[in-house]
Formats: structure tokens, sequence, C-alpha cells
């Protein structure tokens, strides 16, 4: 519903003030914030700011208008429901989270059916809602022929831990995983631990493995995901348990594997950053969640050490 019609504009008339000035408008949302974002040149920067005001603070929600959003959700929903991996990572938070956290981004025909105007007014005035991370477990029985499978922990303090938060990434990167049948075939440029030397090259019954992650602002997930055969899940699990106990002893991680994981989230932190978009959304992010824009996270990533690589109960 983002840029339809407010309290002091009609649709129509918000999209010919963006066209006037040559402007892009556009919206985005996680789990955890919503983006509204206005692209021009910057000698319109008041009436940018003030159509942005203007767009968040005073929608109305018109009962034509939200049906028709609604048929183009239902329409994405249905994409959605065909993919295996974004159905497993939606359950990794509704089992592992109590609260916000644990509500699905992809929403039920049923609950889209149910909403309107009055539900999204009351959305927009609530309070910030809590969640609590207390760990869980979550099966769906599928007709696909294979098993995704995910396990996943929680880390207290998401970005408000800034120092464990950039660890964690830098962990994702270690562990790293992919595709066995990527470009040039199977080990083409595989280093990190899942994917080299541990599983892809060596189980040609698990053609996907890999590390992720979710930082939020006061809590974060960790966790490997994969897809295998039915028959092989249980062996795929075992080996993703082995290899995150393994990672915690002193020395199981050599220097160069550690810097090549910190200099490839420099180069993720650095490629990203070259997108505006992303740019403004990681400022937009630091000043709700520190109150200033932080410059400092590449520095950080260059003082982890592998002492910092350590699993929290």
């Amino acid at each position: 519903m983002a840029f339809n019609s407010t309290a002091n504009r009609s649709h129509l008339c918000l999209v010919r003030e963006v066209e006037a000035i040559g402007g892009n408008v556009k919206a985005s949302a996680s789990r955890d914030q919503m983006s509204f974002t206005y692209e021009a040149l910057k000698t319109y920067v008041p009436q940018m700011v003030e159509l942005l005001v203007d767009s968040v603070r005073n929608q109305v929600f018109l009962d034509w208008e939200v049906k028709d959003q609604i048929q183009k959700v239902k329409a994405e929903i249905s994409e959605c429901a065909n993919n295996p991996e974004t159905l497993l990572l939606e359950a990794v938070h509704s089992a592992g989270y109590s609260g916000a956290l644990a509500n699905p981004l992809i929403a039920s025909e049923a609950s889209l059916n149910r909403l309107d105007n009055t539900i999204l007014e009351q959305f927009v005035s609530v309070e910030e809602p809590k969640s609590v991370y207390l760990g869980g477990d979550r099966r769906v029985k599928a007709d696909t022929g294979r098993t995704s499978f995910a396990l996943a922990f929680g880390l207290p303090g998401g970005w408000l831990n800034m120092k464990e938060a950039m660890t964690l990434t830098v962990l994702q990167m270690l562990m790293g995983g992919g595709d066995s049948f990527s470009a040039g075939g199977p080990g083409k440029g595989m280093y990190s631990r899942l994917s080299d030397l541990r599983v892809l090259n060596e189980y040609p019954e698990i053609p996907s493995f890999s590390a992720f992650n979710f930082i939020y602002s006061n809590t974060a997930l960790f966790g490997i995901q994969g897809t295998t055969s039915p028959k092989f899940a249980r062996k795929a699990i075992d080996l993703v348990v082995e290899d995150l106990e393994t990672i915690r002893f002193e020395g199981a991680v050599r220097p160069e594997q550690l810097d090549r994981a910190k200099q490839s989230t420099k180069s993720a932190i650095l490629m990203n950053l070259e997108s505006r978009t992303v740019a403004s959304e990681d400022i937009g992010r630091q000043i709700m969640i520190y109150g200033e824009s932080y410059k400092c996270t590449i520095l950080q990533v260059g003082l982890l050490t592998a002492g910092l690589l350590m699993f929290k109960a």
C-alpha cells in the first residue's frame, strides 16, 4: 500500500508529482522494518521529504486500493508456495520464536481474505512488537521427492551487539556452502569448509548445503540449510552437527581460512554499498538502532580473530 492515496493526495496526484521531477519511489519490507525510498535530483530534497512523510504518516487505505493490492500479493504468494527453501526459512522463524518474528512473511490465503483497511490502520498504529527466541522443531510433509532441512540457533543482542553480529556474518562466510553443481562443475571456486572440505564434494547425495544468518534489532539466527534425499536426511543433519561442533575447538580454523572469510565479508559489504538503495537502508537501520550512523564496519571485520568464532549455549 506504499505510495497509494493519503489524506492529502490521491494516488494519481502522487504519481504525477513524482513523474514531474523525474523521480522514482519504491518500498520494501522485512520482518523487522519497512523502507520507503524516493530517488531524484538533490535539488528536490524538500519536496521528496514532504511526500515521504505524507506517504508514511497519512495513508488512508481506500477499500478499492486495498483489494487491488491483496490480489497482487496473492499472485506473489502462489509463486513462493512452490519454493521449499523459502518455506523452510519461514518455518525456522515460526519454530524458533514467539511473538512478532514468529509471524510468517508469506501470508496464507485465508488471512489475506480477512485483511481489510481497518486491520491495516490498526497495524500501523500499534506499539513495536516484541519477540523472544525459544527454540523448537517443525516438520512439514510434502510429495516433492526430496528433503529440505535447516538447523538454526539464536543469538541474543542482534545489531544492538555489533561485535557479535559482525562475528556471525564472518562465521557464515567461513562455513560457506552453496550448490555442488555451480558453473564450471562441482568444486569450482569452493574453498569454504562446508563446500569444499567436508560436504558438497564428499557427498553427492547433498546437492545443496549452505550457512545462513538473519540479524534483527535485538536478536539473530545462525544456521545451516540443505537439500538431500529422504533416505539421506538423517546423515545430512549429523554432518551439520559434526561440522558445527568441530569448528568450536582451537586450531580447527586455519588462519588462512579465517582471513579468506574476513576478506569475503569486506568484499560483500563494499559491493552492497555500491547500491544507493542498500546504502540508504543501511543508514536508516543504523539510525533507528543506534541513534546515529556508523562507518566502522570494515574495520571491525579486520579486527576479528579466530578466538571469537565460538557458539554460545
